[in-house]
């Protein structure tokens, strides 16, 4: 199988050097929107590139149950010297009218990133300003029966209003969901699932799935995943994800969890297999 993304290491690595924030103030309470029951979730891996390890820290703070905070720290040995990089974005949470709500999150480089709310507290669009050309993104979602919001659709559309990349996903009532990616003139699909009944694991981590954290364009918007902005994670974790026409490759990706005695997770394994060559990630949580 053809993957314009050779490793996933590489675009972690790059998305996070935009990703980072620091919330300076505590954000105001909606009358509702949805929350996070944690006041931090950390997660840390270290990345084994061609040259020497880094070790990327994630760090995502939570007031109130709404985002507040993210920053990102990478620590590498270069000529015997460990060389660390911090980098930051501020999140503000403004209510301009009694209907629109926004988020607004800003970079150390000047970029931007305004989301627009509705009145659940979910993003249905989202500006992005400064580090190039603008962007626009919209997001679609599937409700259940109590109002949760769960990601249907995410396109990007250049400045001119050409739509460069989307994202869907399609719920099935067996624990099993279907991801199309576009970029420009590339598409794959893949399915993910997840076990059924006593084997299957509640993500009351609330974690997003690490696999569409890097994925473009959600890569580009990891605080408002990880701050359900961009609606619920998948209420059970998945654990297995294999891409359409792999019949040459014969790719699959296999996740397996550690879990506290709360069933919070504390450490997650990724292996990917293709080509009959094998490649492992691994992410220790710290959820507090």
């Amino acid at each position: 199988m053809k993957n314009i993304f050779p490793s996933i290491s590489v675009l972690l690595l790059g998305t996070c050097l935009f990703s980072a924030c620091e919330g300076d103030e505590t954000p105001p309470v909606a009358s509702t929107h949805p929350t996070v029951p944690f006041s931090k979730i950390q997660v840390v891996e270290v990345q084994r590139l061609d040259a020497e390890p880094v070790t990327l820290t994630q760090t995502f703070n939570f007031n109130d149950g709404r985002i507040n905070s993210y920053t990102t720290h990478q620590k590498v040995k270069a000529n015997d010297e460990i060389v660390e990089i911090e980098n930051l974005t501020k999140t503000t949470y403004t209510i301009p009218d009694e209907e629109v709500q926004e988020v607004t999150m800003t970079d150390d480089f000047g970029q931007t990133l305004t989301y627009t709310l509705n009145e659940k507290g979910y993003a249905t669009a989202c500006n992005r300003q400064g580090g190039g050309s603008p962007r626009s993104y919209t997001f679609q979602y599937r409700t259940d029966g109590s109002g949760l919001h769960y990601l249907t659709n995410i396109t990007e559309f250049w400045s001119d209003g050409t739509a460069y990349a989307t994202i869907d996903i399609t719920y099935s009532i067996d624990n099993t969901w279907y991801i199309r990616q576009q970029v420009d003139e590339y598409e794959q699909k893949y399915t993910v699932t997840a076990p059924t009944g006593s084997e299957a694991i509640n993500n009351i981590s609330c974690l997003p799935l690490p696999f569409l954290t890097e994925m473009h364009p959600l890569s580009i918007h990891t605080a408002a995943l990880y701050g359900k902005l961009l609606g619920e994670p998948f209420p059970i974790l998945a654990t297995r994800i294999v891409p359409d026409n792999n019949e040459e490759s014969q790719e699959e990706i296999t996740y397996s969890y550690r879990l506290t005695n709360s069933g919070v997770i504390d450490r997650c394994t990724m292996q990917t297999v293709s080509y009959q060559k094998s490649f492992k990630r691994s992410f220790i949580y710290n959820i507090e």
